[in-house]
């Protein structure tokens, strides 16, 4: 999705105001198809409904930069609060963890209510991640997995994270980028998988790329049906965030 500047947005107000005139002339049903119109193109085209938060996360007024932990924590806390105003922080799963169970949720059958907890992820275990894949992690992925645990993020975009659950997130790591029928696609050509591109492909890390001491690879995508090729989406992981980061 294409994000929009403040110029952008003062177009469209423009835009709306001018049809605003012709309630008069045309009446209430041509202004309401101009409306509509208006909260389609604003919505699926220019990202009206995240203008607001992603100018504040880009800082455009003041141009500041913005620290990589504020940013993570407003994708994730968004991603989250959003499912919980849309009742959808629930999941079927007879194992989840007794610490992300949210034991004044609603429960549904098989389903069972979650709830995000602060990560217990520590730096002694990413090293051992990262010793065991022979790649270094962006040091912004880092700071992801240190922040909160949590099955599922709303994103804006296209980005979708993989869950990540206390005392399983190493293990299901490597089942991903060890996976028998991907890896000689991915991993052993150096591609680290780290989440998907909604149900057209595989977003990973691309640690071909010279990175700065950060370990801030682009990141591409590699999709289904042609494996073998990738395409750059986002120049690294706080972009990536930063572009699927949602407003509520």
């Amino acid at each position: 999705m294409t994000f929009i500047n403040n110029f952008h947005i003062i177009k469209y107000f423009r835009f709306f105001n001018k049809q605003t005139e012709l309630k008069t002339v045309c009446g209430a049903q041509l202004l309401t198809a101009v409306w509509r119109n208006f909260l389609r193109r604003a919505d699926q085209i220019l990202g009206w409904t995240l203008a607001k938060n992603y100018a504040k996360l880009q800082n455009v007024s003041s141009n500041k930069r913005i620290d990589m932990d504020t940013i993570i924590k407003t994708f994730v806390d968004n991603g989250i609060e959003w499912l919980k105003q849309k009742d959808l922080l629930m999941r079927p799963d007879p194992n989840m963890p007794d610490e992300m169970l949210d034991s004044f949720g609603k429960f549904s059958d098989d389903w069972k209510p979650w709830k995000a907890i602060p990560s217990t992820v520590t730096d002694s275990e990413i090293e051992e991640v990262e010793s065991r894949i022979r790649h270094k992690l962006p040091n912004s992925f880092k700071s992801f997995l240190k922040y909160k645990h949590f099955y599922e993020l709303k994103t804006n975009d296209s980005y979708e994270p993989f869950q990540h659950l206390i005392y399983k997130w190493q293990n299901e790591f490597y089942e991903r980028n060890f996976n028998e029928d991907l890896r000689e696609f991915m991993f052993d050509k150096g591609y680290l998988w780290f989440g998907d591109y909604q149900d057209w492909g595989f977003l990973c890390f691309d640690t071909n790329k010279s990175v700065n001491e950060d370990y801030e690879y682009p990141v591409v995508l590699i999709d289904h049906e042609t494996i073998d090729q990738q395409e750059q989406i986002y120049s690294d992981f706080k972009q990536c965030l930063l572009k699927n980061t949602i407003s509520i």
